[in-house]
């Protein structure tokens, strides 16, 4: 039985698992990997998707597969056929002094609709050889990862990878669909007279460089990840204009979230070139379309997993500050980033692509959907580009992918060979007359795309929780570490789960009680102290707060680390065989 959440502080002061786990992460034995939470979130999990109601659990048959998360035990077993080789990444090992290193990347990703966030460490020699890699995950949870869990994760986080020669076809493929799909006329009223966004007063160009090498993705591929999550979108205006109406690309990057250019969600213009500028704002509506297919021109197209409109936009405010202020200042292509936000999800889709931050490559692939591409003059399908890049600046990419005006809003992606990972890194907005440019996705903007991320329906007003660490890094077996502050606020009509959890040196996880947190109650507590038992293993050890919502979706964590060590002195209460809360100390 849940406690109620302003019972929950009296109540906190539990006795629970008796003795932490002693045994070190065995490979081996996949199932024991990731200690105590994943088995305990997994079966909370189903249990509270039963308690969901009828109408929800309905809808197209998919909720349960759609949104249980996945946890990492579980992603072992998703992987088992299709794991990374150690060799890979034989040089696995974290440093004893990682604390002190920069991470090289930061990684974001939803994976089977669990939020993954993690930073990769890595040292380079002078040769180009790789002499470590090693994981940090910060959430679902905040750990170091064993050289088995990184494969684990890796692997499941490269399951959208496709290599690009296998996701073409010809013109005269076989025109395969999902059962389901929508089917319309290319001269369909819904799709006619879409003109580019921001094509229409040629403010922006978007070229070919050379000869137009795109390829149409072929039919069966716009089904499969990544393609399937790539978006045409159709955008319309708040105000009745002759250019009421305009195409552009998103990708979906999670199950209520899709990335574009702040330009597409945001819309200005330049009438007639004569410098004038027209703000528009904010569009009214936009309509997305992921896995969208049209064999050739005048085909008719075929929308996989038919449409749904957005019901929320945001773009960077350093973007929309500098359009409000001049539309064709070109410094806004530093931070021209969107989102649109969803209240329902596309079924049959759950992992998205993973997004990395601050990364420099080389070589670049793009995929969206232009109004003409090769001898199409009018097309509705996907088209793949690639190319070498020309310069990376701090906030922007430029290369020689070929692209034209509708891919606004297209993913731009690497392949990182010490990783062997394909990330987006960053959004292609822009083009010139001898290549084409991307707003990277970089640590200045990692903040907000992390927001953005994690958005979900129903969380205005939101659920908001803090972890104020205490003052000392270090304890003794059989004293305490504290005060620290935890709370947490729940404004939504939504119930969430609070677990307060204990990390190991050796990364196993134990989870003291589950509280609800139900609509307007809230948790918190000003002098709170956390009681280290005898048993306890020397070394590192994480205090990890994680916030659930009602489907089982992490929504927050919040950690801190302390030193566990032995003392000759009087060890304070001698508190001695078990983990233990308290709002006062003695």
């Amino acid at each position: 039985m849940y406690l109620r959440a302003k019972n929950f502080w009296c109540c906190f002061i539990v006795m629970v698992f008796l003795i932490i786990s002693t045994f070190p992460l065995n490979a081996e034995e996949p199932n024991n990997v990731y200690g105590d939470i994943s088995q305990n979130l997994s079966i909370n999990s189903k249990a509270l998707y039963s308690k969901k109601s009828a109408a929800y659990q309905d809808k197209e048959g998919q909720i349960e597969n759609k949104h249980r998360s996945m946890s990492l035990e579980d992603l072992t077993k998703l992987v088992s056929g299709d794991l990374l080789s150690a060799e890979a990444i034989n040089k696995y090992s974290c440093p004893d002094n990682l604390s002190e290193v920069a991470a090289a990347r930061k990684v974001v990703q939803f994976i089977e609709n669990t939020y993954y966030e993690w930073d990769e460490y890595e040292k380079i020699a002078n040769n180009g050889s790789l002499e470590f890699f090693c994981i940090k995950m910060k959430a679902p949870q905040s750990k170091l990862l064993t050289q088995y869990e990184a494969q684990v994760l890796l692997s499941a986080s490269g399951l959208w990878m496709e290599q690009a020669n296998s996701a073409t076809g010809g013109n005269n493929e076989e025109n395969y669909s999902l059962p389901g799909a929508v089917i319309l006329p290319s001269d369909s009223p819904s799709l006619k007279n879409l003109v580019p966004v921001k094509e229409y007063d040629n403010q922006l160009s978007r070229n070919v460089i050379g000869t137009d090498e795109r390829e149409r993705v072929a039919s069966y591929k716009v089904m499969q990840y990544p393609w399937n999550t790539i978006s045409f979108a159709s955008i319309w205006a708040s105000s009745d204009t002759e250019y009421a109406s305009m195409r552009a690309t998103a990708f979906l990057v999670g199950p209520y979230v899709a990335f574009t250019c702040g330009h597409v969600v945001y819309l200005s213009e330049d009438n007639d070139g004569d410098g004038a500028c027209n703000v528009e704002g904010f569009a009214a509506q936009i309509d997305l379309s992921p896995g969208q297919y049209q064999s050739s021109e005048g085909a008719d197209v075929i929308q996989n997993y038919g449409t749904l409109s957005s019901v929320e936009l945001s773009a960077n405010s350093s973007y929309t500050d500098i359009i409000d202020a001049d539309c064709n200042d070109t410094e806004q292509y530093n931070y021209d980033l969107g989102a649109l936000f969803l209240d329902s999800y596309f079924a049959q889709i759950s992992t998205y692509m993973p997004i990395e931050f601050d990364y420099t490559p080389n070589y670049i692939n793009i995929a969206g959907y232009p109004l003409s591409a090769k001898n199409d003059e009018e097309t509705y399908s996907l088209w793949y580009s690639k190319g070498y890049t020309d310069s990376t600046d701090t906030n922007m990419l430029s290369y020689k992918a070929d692209t034209s005006g509708g891919m606004s809003g297209s993913p731009v992606w690497v392949y990182n060979p010490y990783t062997a990972q394909r990330r987006v890194v960053a959004v292609h907005c822009m083009g010139g007359e001898t290549s084409n440019g991307a707003t990277r996705f970089v640590s200045d903007n990692y903040d907000l795309v992390t927001e953005w991320l994690q958005w979900v329906p129903g969380q205005e007003p939101s659920i908001s929780h803090t972890l104020t660490p205490p003052s000392s890094t270090t304890a003794y077996k059989g004293d305490v570490i504290g005060p620290f502050y935890s709370s947490v606020v729940n404004n939504t009509n939504d119930i969430y789960y609070f677990y307060p959890c204990i990390i190991t040196p050796v990364g196993s996880t134990m989870c003291l009680n589950q509280f609800a947190v139900y609509p307007g109650d809230s948790l918190s507590n000003d002098d709170f102290y956390l009681y280290i038992p005898y048993a306890a293993q020397s070394g590192t050890t994480n205090f990890c707060e994680y916030i659930y919502d009602n489907i089982g979706t992490l929504t927050s964590s919040e950690c801190f680390s302390f030193e566990v060590s032995s003392s000759s002195e009087d060890e304070g209460i001698r508190f001695s065989d078990a983990w233990k809360f308290s709002r006062e100390y003695k």
